[in-house]
């Protein structure tokens, strides 16, 4: 993989290799060449025996790391980071939970990295890679009821034969030493006591000596069967929206947790809607952008909650109603007259967050908004020729088009609210303009609520450069 993938990744701009999301596009089946040493290109494999990973999953390359998620046996997703130098792997960690917020002053990240390989060698088939990662002299292990190695003996008999899932981590400190309590919903809870970061960075170079010294010389191992040919899909900048849904329909990005990485939410605001005037209130923001033909507006007004494990971005609720018709400050209205008076209390609520949700798209804001996963959706597509996709999570198609939308401004506005044989339904309006040109791209959009007022089937008809 690397002489190929290496040439290949010299040859795209810095830029352009964030965009490389395909497994299958550049071939990510890493030979023993591949590695820093015998040692590491063995624990690679013997995670994924363990397992049982297939390998045709989408990665993600930069020049520091390899971002892979594969799928294990209950369909759940399993991200891994494959660190590498000059396009050679010495590391391999398994991407945690974590329920915690360190200020940024603190260096916690030696310990992420610590925890995150040491859950990445549990995983592995042999107890080699496991026991060769701690010393018990620096590392304090507890579990059920037991210490030091017997704790991490007792650790391996429970999870020999099958992989463990980790909950969100929590930090505690002890005796001036910094603790992490890692559980899992098949086995006690695990507590990892650190030394201080240069006794642990000093453990972690004799660990990869060690390595070394176990590793088997290169003749030792048979070379792969090669390669036979490596299709490259087009990058992002290259496709058209229709060609992007064809070639991504099936391995849509993952969200992206962003919680602990804000710092300044104004900032974060600025760099991602640059069209809109951003004003605040405490903790309350307002973006506000002039309507799209009068008729469809971008105006989003948010609010921040600050806890311990960082911030959330929240949809405000902002409007006010008069009678069977949801009004808010800039003059939008949305009419509800078919509705019984209970219907219109029920749904209310949520309509602000459904039109923030949409209004977020080409940004990181979708992140935060971002919650109708699990819905059934049929996407429509007009181009030169219409194609029909089933989808099962809307969610995952919001986030498909965030990622091609990622330059536009969004305007979305409901309509219609209608009632059709008892059953609520919402009809939208998507407009993803680009202000430098003619055309841009638009969606009509149905939900539809089932008895209980929650959205249970959405389809959109997507319109490909129609002209303004």
């Amino acid at each position: 993989m690397s002489n190929k993938i290496g040439k290949i990744l010299r040859s795209v701009p810095g830029i352009l290799c964030l965009l490389l999301l395909s497994s299958k596009a550049l071939g990510f089946e890493p030979d023993f060449e591949d590695f820093s040493s015998g040692y590491q290109f063995e624990l690679y494999h013997s995670w994924l025996e363990k397992g049982g990973f297939k390998i045709d999953f989408s990665a993600g390359f930069t020049s520091d790391k390899v971002v892979k998620t594969f799928q294990d046996t209950d369909g759940k997703e399993v991200i891994i980071e494959y660190y590498w130098q000059d396009w050679i792997i010495y590391d391999q960690r398994e991407v945690l939970p974590f329920a915690f917020y360190v200020d940024e002053s603190v260096n916690i990240n030696p310990y992420l990295t610590y925890l995150e390989s040491f859950i990445y060698r549990l995983n592995a088939a042999e107890k080699e890679y496991l026991f060769d990662f701690v010393d018990s002299k620096s590392i304090e292990i507890r579990y059920s009821d037991k210490s030091g190695i017997d704790a991490l003996s007792q650790l391996w008999n429970d999870f020999s034969s099958k992989r463990v899932k980790v909950e969100p981590i929590e930090i505690f400190s002890e005796n001036d030493k910094l603790g992490f309590k890692i559980r899992s919903q098949s086995a006690g809870e695990l507590n990892i006591l650190f030394p201080e970061t240069s006794e642990l960075i000093t453990m972690l170079d004799k660990i990869k000596l060690k390595e070394l010294e176990k590793s088997k010389p290169p003749s030792y191992y048979k070379p792969l069967e090669p390669v036979v040919k490596e299709e490259i899909l087009p990058t992002l900048k290259d496709l058209s929206l229709s060609e992007y849904i064809k070639n991504y329909i099936q391995t849509p990005p993952i969200r992206e947790l962003l919680h602990n990485k804000i710092g300044n939410v104004q900032e974060f605001l600025i760099s991602e809607f640059p069209h809109h005037q951003i004003d605040n209130q405490e903790e309350n923001y307002s973006l506000k952008i002039k309507p799209y033909d009068h008729n469809f507006y971008g105006d989003l007004s948010l609010r921040v909650e600050k806890n311990i494990d960082g911030i959330n971005i929240l949809s405000l609720n902002n409007f006010r109603f008069s009678e069977k018709e949801i009004i808010f400050e800039n003059g939008e209205h949305i009419i509800c007259s078919r509705l019984t008076e209970h219907e219109f209390e029920q749904i209310t609520p949520f309509i602000p967050q459904l039109l923030y949700e949409h209004r977020a798209l080409g940004s990181r804001l979708l992140n935060f908004l971002l919650i109708h996963d699990d819905i059934p959706t049929t996407l429509v597509v007009y181009s030169d020729e219409r194609e029909l996709y089933e989808i099962d999570s809307y969610a995952d198609l919001l986030l498909l088009l965030n990622e091609y939308w990622h330059d536009r401004i969004l305007y979305f506005s409901l309509k219609e609210v209608n009632k059709i044989d008892g059953c609520i339904e919402f009809k939208g309006f998507l407009i993803a303009d680009t202000p430098e040109e003619e055309s841009c791209d638009m969606a009509e959009i149905l939900f539809q609520l089932d008895k209980d007022f929650k959205i249970d089937l959405i389809m959109m008809i997507l319109h490909l450069e129609n002209k303004s």
